[in-house]
């Protein structure tokens, strides 16, 4: 399982970087945990939306060679994103 989950974490990794800006920016205009949950939500559906249907679907192949399918690698690149967004906000001290 551990072998699975490390190329997870490559393919998030270049999110990670907007995602916290993004995160950050969801406190500045003091939104709720739950709002930013669900914006959260449309921007993977959004992104599952663009590598499935545009040329980036090929950047998947190399997931794929790795037995790990594109639902699950979305799932768990939005499991990281939640678990980012609640730790920013428990530093933050915005969780309600």
């Amino acid at each position: 399982m551990v072998a699975r989950i490390k190329p997870v974490f490559y393919f998030y990794n270049r999110f990670l970087l907007p995602s916290l800006f993004f995160n950050f920016l969801l406190i500045f205009l003091g939104l709720s945990f739950s709002v930013s949950f669900a914006i959260k939500i449309l921007f993977f559906g959004l992104l599952l939306f663009v590598f499935l249907f545009t040329k980036q679907k090929s950047k998947l192949t190399f997931y794929h060679n790795l037995s790990i399918n594109t639902p699950m690698l979305f799932i768990l690149s939005f499991l990281m994103d939640v678990v980012i967004l609640a730790i920013t906000y428990l530093i933050a001290g915005y969780v309600y």
